[in-house]
């Protein structure tokens, strides 16, 4: 009987952890994530650049980080998710898969700010 349960629980959370893996690397939905990493760090450079013009991250909206150069790929959605005066974080997307930068840790992150 305990086999047969621990047989059960590997048959599901198995297949689940590789769709998950599959998804952090793109394959399963055919999405390449460098794309969107790299919008996240030209997001983030534009929002230091409207930190130092403003003397906070406070306020910073995506206009405002297009007026300071960034572009955005067709089909990647970015949002400024949170500004306080020290510290933001960007959400970028692209068919389902969604990374967020946030300024505590510097580089991107899968998954939404949380």
């Amino acid at each position: 009987m305990l086999s047969f349960l621990i047989a059960l629980l590997l048959s599901v959370f198995i297949p689940f952890g590789m769709t998950v893996e599959e998804t952090v690397e793109g394959s399963s939905v055919g999405v390449d994530p460098a794309p969107i990493e790299s919008i996240l760090k030209n997001a983030a450079t534009a929002t230091e650049v409207y930190a130092v013009e403003n003397g906070s991250y406070e306020g910073a909206t995506f206009e405002d980080l297009k007026a300071r150069g960034l572009q955005v790929e067709p089909g990647v959605t970015l949002a400024v998710a949170t500004t306080t005066r020290n510290r933001y974080c960007l959400e970028a997307s692209k068919q389902g898969i969604r990374f967020h930068y946030d300024s505590r840790v510097g580089t991107p992150e899968l998954g939404p700010c949380g």
